[in-house]
C-alpha cells in the first residue's frame, strides 16, 4: 500500500509499506533517513510527514502510530503535538497543521542530554524495531487515552516532581523571599506566602509591579508544588469538563505574552506553538460534555522551561517598557487605554486560575496531592477531632435565624477612574430597588445541609429542576462532592476534602455544593418548615448582597474612598484582624466555622470570604458595558442566561476577585468554594434574568442576550427615542401639566386613538372571562399602561417584554418615580414632561403587577413559574415576533378554562422581525395564487388549541412621531376564550 513520499533538501524520497508487520521496513527506512539529517526535517517535508502518519493513523490506529512517530523521524515537538493531537481516534479528521519553532529542553537531572517530547533518542534512531506487533500490545495497555502522557523522559520528570520540591521548581522567586511571605502565628518560624493588596494604579512604579507580578506568580507556582509526580498533571478531572493541569500549568504565562502582544508591549512570541495550545481554557458548556482532554500535551519540564521564558520575559517588560517611565518619581497612572493595562489584566487573570485550579486540586485523589511548604496554614478549627457522626444543631453547628434587611435602591458598577484593574462586566451602572427581605445569619452550614441529605434530599427527584436532577443522576451525587464518606452505606458518615488533606467534618463550615443543589435544599426546606413570607425560600440576589455588606467597606463607601474598598490596602496576613476581619485573600487557605468573625451592619455573618455565595442572577452587562480591546471574549460568551452569579469571595479568593466590585460567575454544575445561605421575601426576588426562570433546563436556555445597553442592533426597542414613543403611547395623561397635548389641536383631530392599552385591557374585561383564579397576563406589555389598567379588574398580573427598558420604565411608574421623557416637537426641539398615569390607577393596583423581562417565545417555558390566568392580552405583539407559533402554542398552557386571549395586531409582517418562513398569512398560495390571510390561518390554529373566537373588531390607536406626524394603526382586535 503506498503510503507517502518524504522530500527534503537533504532526503531523497522515499516509498513506504505501513502494517503491523511493515512497522520494521518502515522505522528502518526512517532512521536511514536520519541518519542522514539529524536536525529535524523542514516545515514542508514535516507538513508532508504529519499527512502521512494521519493517513496510516486510519488503518494502524492512533497509539500504535504515536510510537511508531516516536521512533520515526526527530521531528520537532512541535509537529509531533500537532500530528498526534490532530488524528482524532474515531474520525481521523486532520486539522490545519501550523508552523511552529522545534523546543527541546535539557530533562531535569541530566543535563548533558538533550531531547524533546516526542522521545526520539539518538540512541532510539539507531536502534532495530524488531517487533511491531510488540509495540501494539504497548500501546494498547494503556486503558485510558490520557496515559499517554505519562512516563516520557525514562520517568525522570516523575521523580523530579514526587515529594517536597526544592528551588528548582520556583521559575521567579522562591515563596521563602517572595512579597507577601509572612510569619505563620502559633508555629516556631514557620512562614506563609499570602496575597498582597490589589495594587492602586493611581501611581504605579517599577517596583510596585514587580512586587505584585512576583507574588502572583510564586503563589501560583506553590499550589502547583502541590501535585505528586507528573499523574496529576495529566489526568483529567473526575468529571471531565475541563482540562488537565498540565494546561493550567501553561495557561496562565500564555496569557501574559499573548495579551501583552495585542497591547502593544511585546512584538513577538517566546514559543508559538505553547501560545496556541495553552490559549484558550473550557467553559464546561454541559454537565455531560465529556471530550476536551484527548491530547497530547508537553512534558512538565517543557512547560517549566516555558515558564521560565516567560518569567524573564514579564520582568523585562517591567523593568524597561518606556510606558512606566516615571520622570518625577510619583509613579505612572494605568487606566484601561495603557498599555501596561494588559499586565495588570495578567495579573488578575493568574489569580482566577488560583482559584478554579485548586478547586481543581481538592477533586484530585488524595495520593496526588501534597501540602507545598510556605502554603497558608488551614483554619485551626480543622485540628478538632472526635466530631460527631450525626450532627446536632446548637451543639455541633449554630442555629440559623432570619434576619430581616431592610429594602433599599443599591447603585452596581464601578466607577470608570477607580483605581484598580477591574473586567470589563465591572463598569456600567444599574439602579436596583431591593424590597425588604430576609436572609439567614449564616450561609447554610455542613451540618444543616446533613439532614437535607439524611433526609432523602438527593433520592427526591421533587426537589430538584429537570436539568438539575439529569445532572445528579448523571454523576450518581448522594451527597456534596467535597464530602467523603467515612462509614457503611447508609450511615450518612462523612468526612471533609480541603485542597490537600481529608479532615473530620466541619459541621460549622459553609456546605461547599453548585446552584442546583442550592435550589434543591430550598425546596425541600420550604417544603419542610414552611417559609416565613409568602414566597419559597431562595437564594440571594447579586443586589440583596450588596445591601448587606458591611457599612465601612461596601460600594457606597468605596467610591468615596478607595481604601474603604479592603483589598486595595490590606493584604492576606491582615485580612482576618479588625472589626471587619474576614477569611479573604487568602488568610486562610480553607473554610472556617461561620460566625468566626465579626457580623456585618446588617447582622449577617461571612457575607464577604468563606466561600461564595450562588444567587438568582444570570451574569448580565451592566448598562453600558463595553469590551476591552485587549480581551474581547471575557465576558461577552457568558451573558447567554446559562451562568448563575456568585458574590462574596472565598477563603482563596485575591486580587479584583476579592474586590467589592466583583462580578464572577459560573455554569450552574459546577462546584468553587461556594456555598449559599437562605433568603425569603414577600416581593420577587430583584434578580437581573436574561430569561425569566432561572435553570429550569439547559435546553431552555436563551441563545441569544438580552441585554440593558450592549449596542446589539438586534433589539430595535431599546433606544431612547423608543421608550419616549412608548411612554407617550400607553400614559396619554402625560404632558398635561407641561401644556404639551397628546395630539395637536386641530379639527377632526384623531381623540380615538388614543389609550389604546387602556383599551386592549378593557376590552378583555367586557368580554368577562371566566373567573378561576382572577389573574391576567400581559404579554409584550412594553411600558405598563395595559398592566395597571388590567389590575383594576384583576387581582394579579404577570407582565412581561423583550425590552429591558422597557421593564425599567415600567417598574418606575409602578413605583410612582417621577419618569421622565422627551416629547418631539419639530426636528431637533423636544419638551422633557413626566410620565403621568391615567385617572384611577391607585398604588393598591400599582403594587398587583409583577414586571419582568421575558421572551414570547419562551412563553411555554415559562408557565410552570408564572402560572395560569383567567386573562391573556397580546397587543401589537404577534407580528413582532421571530416565531409567533412558539408563542401561540404556548397559550393552553396558561391560560384557565373559560379564560380569555385578547389578541391585537396589524398582521404588518417584516422580515426584519420575522423570517418569511414563520408569517401566518400575507402571502398568495403558491399553486393557486390565491391570498392567504393571516386572520384565517390564527383562526384555524387558535381553533386547533381548543380556543373559540368570541370578538372581532377593528381597533385603532395613534403613535406621535413629532408634533406634526403620527402613525394611524388599525389594528384588528380579536378574542378566543379556551374551551
Amino acid at each position: 500500500t503506498p503510503f507517502s513520499c518524504l522530500s527534503s533538501p537533504r532526503t531523497k524520497s522515499i516509498t513506504m509499506i505501513v502494517s503491523h508487520s511493515a512497522a520494521k521496513m518502515w522505522s528502518a527506512a526512517a532512521s536511514a533517513a536520519t541518519k542522514r539529517s539529524k536536525s529535524a526535517v523542514n516545515a514542508s517535508s514535516s507538513r508532508a510527514y504529519a499527512t502521512s502518519l494521519q493517513s496510516a493513523c486510519r488503518r494502524e490506529g492512533r497509539k500504535n502510530i504515536e510510537k511508531l512517530a516516536a521512533s520515526a523521524f526527530p521531528i520537532s515537538t512541535n509537529w509531533r503535538y500537532q500530528l498526534l493531537n490532530n488524528t482524532n481516534k474515531s474520525s481521523f479528521s486532520a486539522t490545519t497543521i501550523r508552523a511552529a519553532s522545534t523546543f527541546s529542553v535539557t530533562p531535569i537531572g541530566n543535563p548533558k542530554r538533550r531531547k524533546s517530547t516526542a522521545a526520539v533518542l539518538e540512541d532510539i534512531y539507531d536502534e532495530e524495531i524488531t517487533d511491531a506487533a510488540a509495540l501494539t500490545m504497548e500501546a494498547k495497555s494503556h486503558k485510558e487515552d490520557w496515559m499517554v502522557n505519562l512516563g516520557r523522559e525514562n520517568g525522570r520528570v516523575n521523580d523530579w516532581l514526587t515529594g517536597p520540591r526544592g528551588d528548582d521548581w520556583y521559575t521567579g522567586v522562591k515563596p521563602s523571599a517572595c512579597p507577601g511571605v509572612s510569619p505563620v502565628e502559633g508555629t516556631d518560624g514557620a512562614t506563609a506566602i499570602r496575597s498582597l493588596p490589589l495594587p492602586n494604579l493611581s501611581a504605579v512604579t517599577r517596583e510596585s509591579a514587580r512586587e505584585y507580578f512576583d507574588n502572583s506568580w510564586t503563589l501560583f507556582e506553590t499550589l502547583f508544588a502541590g501535585l505528586k509526580g507528573e499523574e496529576p498533571f495529566y489526568r483529567p478531572p473526575v468529571h471531565g469538563l475541563r482540562h488537565p493541569q498540565i494546561f493550567y500549568y501553561g495557561h496562565t504565562p500564555c496569557l501574559y505574552i499573548n495579551k501583552l502582544r495585542v497591547a502593544g508591549v511585546l512584538d513577538k512570541p517566546v514559543n508559538a506553538y505553547f501560545e496556541s495550545i495553552f490559549e484558550v481554557g473550557v467553559d464546561e458548556m454541559l454537565w455531560d460534555d465529556m471530550h476536551k482532554n484527548d491530547m497530547v500535551w508537553p512534558t512538565v519540564a517543557e512547560v517549566h522551561e516555558y515558564r521560565k521564558e516567560v518569567y524573564a520575559t514579564v520582568v523585562d517588560a517591567i523593568e524597561n517598557h518606556p510606558s512606566f517611565d516615571d520622570k518625577y518619581g510619583e509613579g505612572v497612572v494605568v487606566n484601561q487605554d495603557h498599555p501596561m493595562w494588559a499586565l495588570f489584566m495578567g495579573f488578575e487573570h493568574e489569580r482566577i486560575h488560583l482559584e478554579t485550579s485548586s478547586v481543581l486540586f481538592r477533586e484530585t485523589p488524595l495520593h496526588l496531592v501534597q501540602t507545598p511548604a510556605n502554603w497558608p496554614p488551614i483554619h485551626p478549627s480543622a485540628a478538632r477531632q472526635n466530631r460527631p457522626s450525626r450532627p446536632v444543631v446548637g451543639v455541633d453547628y449554630p442555629p440559623n435565624r432570619m434576619i430581616p434587611v431592610k429594602g433599599n435602591d443599591i447603585d452596581l458598577g464601578k466607577p470608570a477612574d477607580f483605581p484598580s484593574y477591574g473586567w470589563d462586566n465591572e463598569y456600567g451602572e444599574r439602579n436596583v430597588n431591593v424590597p425588604d427581605f430576609l436572609a439567614s445569619e449564616n450561609m447554610i452550614t455542613n451540618g444543616e445541609f446533613w439532614n437535607f441529605v439524611a433526609d432523602g434530599g438527593y433520592r427526591n427527584k421533587e426537589y430538584w429542576c429537570e436539568d438539575g436532577w439529569d445532572w445528579r443522576k448523571h454523576r450518581n451525587m448522594k451527597w456534596p462532592f467535597f464530602w467523603e464518606q467515612s462509614g457503611p452505606q447508609g450511615s450518612h458518615e462523612y468526612n471533609l476534602r480541603t485542597i490537600f488533606q481529608v479532615v473530620p467534618m466541619q459541621w460549622d463550615w459553609p456546605v461547599d455544593v453548585n446552584y442546583y443543589e442550592a435550589q434543591a435544599f430550598c425546596r425541600w426546606k420550604t417544603q419542610k418548615d414552611g417559609s416565613p413570607t409568602s414566597q419559597p425560600y431562595r437564594i440571594l440576589t447579586e443586589a440583596e448582597h450588596h445591601l448587606m455588606r458591611p457599612k465601612e467597606h461596601d460600594l457606597e463607601a468605596s467610591r468615596k474612598d478607595v481604601s474603604a474598598d479592603k483589598v486595595m490596602v490590606t493584604p492576606g496576613s491582615e485580612f482576618a484582624k479588625g472589626a471587619t476581619g474576614a477569611n479573604l485573600n487568602l488568610a486562610f487557605s480553607s473554610q472556617n466555622p461561620v460566625g468566626s468573625f465579626p457580623p456585618s451592619t446588617s447582622g449577617h455573618f461571612d457575607v464577604t470570604g468563606n466561600a461564595w455565595e450562588w444567587t438568582e442572577d444570570h451574569f448580565n452587562p451592566l448598562k453600558g458595558f463595553e469590551v476591552h480591546h485587549v480581551y474581547d471574549d471575557f465576558s461577552t460568551p457568558c451573558f447567554d442566561g446559562k451562568h448563575s452569579m456568585i458574590v462574596g469571595g472565598s477563603f482563596i479568593s485575591t486580587g479584583d476577585e476579592a474586590s467589592v466590585y466583583a462580578r464572577f460567575h459560573f455554569r450552574p454544575h459546577f462546584l468553587q468554594h461556594s456555598g449559599f445561605r437562605l433568603v425569603a421575601s414577600d416581593a420577587k426576588a430583584p434578580a437581573t434574568h436574561l430569561y425569566p426562570g432561572n435553570f429550569s433546563g439547559q435546553a431552555a436556555a436563551r441563545d441569544v442576550v438580552v441585554a440593558d445597553d450592549t449596542n446589539d442592533d438586534s433589539n430595535v426597542y431599546e433606544s431612547e427615542e423608543l421608550l419616549g414613543m412608548y411612554l407617550g403611547l400607553h400614559f396619554p395623561s402625560s404632558g398635561s401639566d407641561e401644556g404639551i397635548s397628546s395630539i395637536l389641536n386641530h379639527k377632526n383631530s384623531p381623540l380615538h386613538g388614543l389609550s389604546f392599552p387602556q383599551r386592549v385591557a378593557q376590552l378583555l374585561n367586557d368580554l368577562q372571562p371566566q373567573r378561576t383564579n382572577n389573574r391576567a397576563l400581559d404579554i409584550g406589555c412594553a411600558v405598563g399602561g395595559s398592566s395597571f389598567e388590567l389590575a383594576k379588574h384583576f387581582d394579579h398580573v404577570e407582565a412581561f417584554d423583550f425590552s429591558e427598558s422597557f421593564i425599567t420604565a415600567a417598574q418606575g411608574m409602578q413605583k410612582s418615580d417621577r419618569m421622565k421623557f422627551k416629547v418631539p416637537i419639530e426636528a431637533d426641539i423636544h419638551e422633557e414632561v413626566v410620565a403621568a398615569h391615567n385617572e384611577g390607577v391607585s398604588a393598591e393596583m400599582l403594587n398587583r403587577v409583577n414586571f419582568f423581562v421575558g421572551d414570547a417565545c419562551k412563553l411555554k417555558d415559562y408557565s410552570s413559574e408564572i402560572g395560569t390566568f383567567d386573562g391573556v392580552t397580546m397587543a401589537n405583539l404577534l407580528c413582532r415576533l421571530p416565531d409567533p407559533m412558539a408563542c401561540l402554542d404556548a397559550l393552553p398552557h396558561v391560560v384557565n378554562k373559560g379564560g380569555v386571549v385578547v389578541m391585537v395586531t396589524p398582521f404588518s409582517w417584516l422580515e426584519e422581525f420575522t423570517p418569511r418562513s414563520k408569517w401566518l398569512g400575507g402571502f398568495r398560495d403558491p399553486v393557486s395564487g390565491e391570498p392567504l390571510y393571516s386572520i384565517d390561518a390564527l383562526q384555524t390554529i387558535m381553533e386547533e388549541r381548543g380556543f373559540e373566537k368570541i370578538h372581532d373588531e377593528e381597533m385603532p390607536l395613534v403613535i406621535r412621531e413629532h408634533q406634526r406626524k403620527y402613525q394611524y394603526i388599525i389594528s384588528q382586535a380579536t378574542a378566543w376564550r379556551k374551551q
